[in-house]
Formats: structure tokens, sequence, C-alpha cells
């Protein structure tokens, strides 16, 4: 058999090459550097960087950037009162665990229904209160609450004097400032942001 010609290997690298970068163009192959910190954990942290197209969260591992879509959801979490409650919301609540009174109700966005957890819920409990699981309120007034289970059970329970209330609004792109502290729930890697909640101050 003849020798090798020295100038195939010449032809064929420069081939292999480019069709790795047309692959990577097209998104069918990966490096680890397209990864996102974290992969699809969420992010917590303050925002140090926001535009139309992305955001940059410092995390406590480090500083993110993530992307936004058209897709993105952003949920405002503000302060409430007890006026803000109305029959058919679903809300989160928790209760003194000696009293058993009410002491605090998160209000889901509006169109959450019943069984559907919101991005931002479950982050924790607080020592001394038992949280309970996402109810619908079925009557409400100065003293008390009614509400309604997934599983059908429905319970009255007593307001503490002062209960804390906390809203979940519809937000827009243009709500997110440098400064903010938020929750970020990513998709692709942790490339995307799927929901944009902007944390009470």
């Amino acid at each position: 058999m003849g020798a090798r010609s020295p100038h195939g290997r010449s032809h064929t690298a420069p081939r292999i090459a480019a069709v790795a970068a047309a692959l990577l163009a097209l998104g069918l192959c990966t490096t680890p550097g397209l990864a996102a910190r974290g992969g699809n954990t969420p992010v917590r942290g303050v925002v140090i960087g926001a535009s139309s197209e992305e955001i940059e969260v410092q995390s406590t591992s480090g500083a993110v950037t993530i992307a936004i879509t058209h897709e993105t959801r952003v949920i405002r979490m503000v302060s409430g009162t007890v006026a803000d409650l109305r029959r058919g919301q679903i809300v989160e609540l928790v209760r003194n665990a000696s009293s058993g009174r009410v002491t605090q109700l998160h209000i889901a966005p509006a169109g959450t229904k019943l069984g559907e957890v919101p991005p931002s819920w479950g982050q924790g409990r607080v020592k001394g209160q038992l949280k309970n699981r996402m109810a619908q309120i079925r009557a409400v007034s100065a003293k008390t609450i009614r509400v309604r289970y997934l599983n059908g059970r429905v319970v009255t329970y007593r307001l503490a004097g002062k209960p804390t209330v906390i809203k979940d609004l519809a937000g827009r792109i243009g709500n997110i400032a440098i400064g903010q502290t938020v929750f970020v729930t990513r998709s692709n890697g942790g490339r995307v942001a799927n929901d944009i909640v902007i944390l009470r101050a």
C-alpha cells in the first residue's frame, strides 16, 4: 500500500472544525460553559443588571446572567391588608402553632388555581408557626376566614389581631430595577428565566 498523502489531514481538520462550529451554532452540541451557574435551580439574589433581554443577579454563589423571553412572567410581591382578601382567591395561610390563629396570608397571583403552587411559595418555614397547604377563600370577615382545601375540606379560622397580608401581583419587565431582591425560576440549563418574582423590600 502507498503512503498516505500528508495533505489529507490538513483538509480533514478544517472540515471537522467547520462542522463542530455549525452544530454549536444550531445548539446541537454543548460545552460545559454553556450551562448557567446552578443549572435549572431557582436563584435568589440582588439585581445588579437588567434590560429587556436579560437580568443579572448577584446570588450567594456568584453573579448569574439569565435571559428574558416573551414567555417570562414577572410577579411583584407587595404588602396588603385584610381588606384585600376576597372570596375565590387562592391563599397560603400561616398559623401560630400555639393559638392556631392565622398570622399571615399570602394571596396568589390572579388566575392561580387551587393546587397550582406559585413560584415564590414554599421557601421555608417560620419558627413557631405552621404553614398550611394552599386553600381557596370561601368567606372572610374582620375576625375570621373560611377556606376550602384541595381535598374538599372546609375550615374556619380566627385571624390574629393584625395579620400580615402579602399579595402577588402581575408585573412587567419594566418593574425590574437594580438593587431589588428577586427569586428567579429557570429552564434551558438555567439560561432562561421562567418567573421573576420581585420580593418585598
